[in-house]
Parts: structure tokens; C-alpha cells; sequence
């Protein structure tokens, strides 16, 4: 079951911030001249050796819809982090947990560079979160908003549970059918303030 994220902190950010790196350079389609996938990593609570992260896959395209057998989403650890367990999606290779393990408990995926995707509907309660088990489906949000978001949680350890100790993974990239490859760059990163609080949300803008 999915730990509760109630009470989060995440940060509302405003759409404008999402074009507001200047180091950041999208193709350019003169009919989508601005469309884009981000990707949200919100902390939404700590763990013994890390913490619990809701992550969400929003389609600000206006036209392209991904399909079954729909995105795959990869990223490069910063330090050795382990993916402990996952809710609403899955890492599609295990790697090498030897070294990771702690008694009985082996971590769902120990890869530097997971690949994740999407689950099926039909996916047991107890592994589904909100928004999530589509087969990968994500809709344009100008053409069918409902459907435009996907959301998984994480479960990651051997990170540190702090905001002095997390980093936020790096190199996302996202691949969909129809030889689809976007490049994602990080557009904008938020701490929560005050004593004890979570680092709260970073978000990357993924262009062609």
C-alpha cells in the first residue's frame, strides 16, 4: 500500500516559471511552438534512509497523445540511491541488489539509470496511487485535460532524509511509440521553508 502523502508541501508552481531557464533551448514546432512534457518530483515525506516521492508526467502538447504501449520514463542517480518500492508504475530492469539489500528486504530496482513505465489497468488496489495504471496513456491536455497527467509514487532509500542530504535525480529523459525521444532540463526547484520541513518540488520541461 502506498504511503499517505497527505498534508504535502508541494509547491504550486505557476506556468510561466515553466519557460523561465534561460540556459534551456526547445525544438521548435511552428505548431506547437511551446509544447512540452514536464516532469514534477515532489518529496512528499521521509523515510528511515530517504523518502516517499509522488512524480507526475503532465502533456502540455496540443496535439500529440502517447499511447499503449505508451512513455518510459529514465533518469540518472545523483549518489547511490535504491528504488525501494514503486505504486502506479515499475522499473523494467532490477540490476545488481546485492550490495543493497538489508536482510530479506531487496529493493524493487538498484539501477543507476532506471527506466519506468506506466502499469496496466486492472493493476491490484494495493499497487495503484491516483492517476496512475493507463498502459502508458497520456493525452494532450489541450484535447482531453482529464487524461493529460500520470502519477506514480517512489519509495527511494540510501539517499538521506534531509534536505541537506537529497539530490533530485538528473539526465530525465522520456520515450514514447512513434520514435518519440524528448530531452528533459530542469526548469525550476523549490525547498519548503522552516525547521523540519520537505524539499518540496523540482520540475523539468521536456522538449524534442
Amino acid at each position: 500500500m502506498a504511503i499517505g502523502v497527505g498534508g504535502c508541501c508541494a509547491v504550486l508552481l505557476a506556468a510561466a516559471l515553466l519557460f523561465s531557464s534561460p540556459a534551456t533551448t526547445y525544438a521548435y514546432d511552428s505548431l506547437d511552438p511551446n509544447g512540452n512534457i514536464t516532469i514534477k518530483w515532489d518529496v512528499m515525506q521521509w523515510t528511515p534512509d530517504g523518502y516517499a516521492a509522488v512524480v507526475t508526467l503532465s502533456n502540455y502538447q496540443q496535439f500529440r497523445h502517447i499511447q499503449p504501449p505508451g512513455w518510459q520514463l529514465g533518469w540518472t542517480w545523483q549518489q547511490k540511491e535504491v528504488i525501494w518500492s514503486m505504486y502506479g508504475a515499475q522499473a523494467i530492469e532490477q540490476g545488481d541488489c546485492s550490495m543493497s539489500k538489508e536482510g530479506s528486504n531487496v529493493p524493487h530496482s538498484c539501477k543507476k539509470h532506471p527506466t519506468v513505465v506506466d502499469l496496466l489497468p486492472g493493476t491490484p488496489i494495493d499497487l495503484q496511487i491516483a492517476n496512475c495504471c493507463k498502459a502508458g496513456s497520456l493525452s494532450a491536455f489541450s484535447q482531453d485535460p482529464a487524461n493529460s497527467a500520470a502519477s506514480f509514487q517512489i519509495i527511494v532509500g540510501h539517499s538521506g532524509n534531509s534536505n541537506e542530504t537529497v539530490r533530485v535525480p538528473k539526465n530525465f529523459s522520456l520515450m514514447a511509440p512513434g520514435r518519440m525521444h524528448l530531452i528533459c532540463n530542469p526548469s525550476f526547484t523549490a525547498l519548503a521553508d522552516g525547521p523540519g520541513s520537505l524539499f518540496s518540488s523540482a520540475l523539468h520541461t521536456c522538449a524534442q
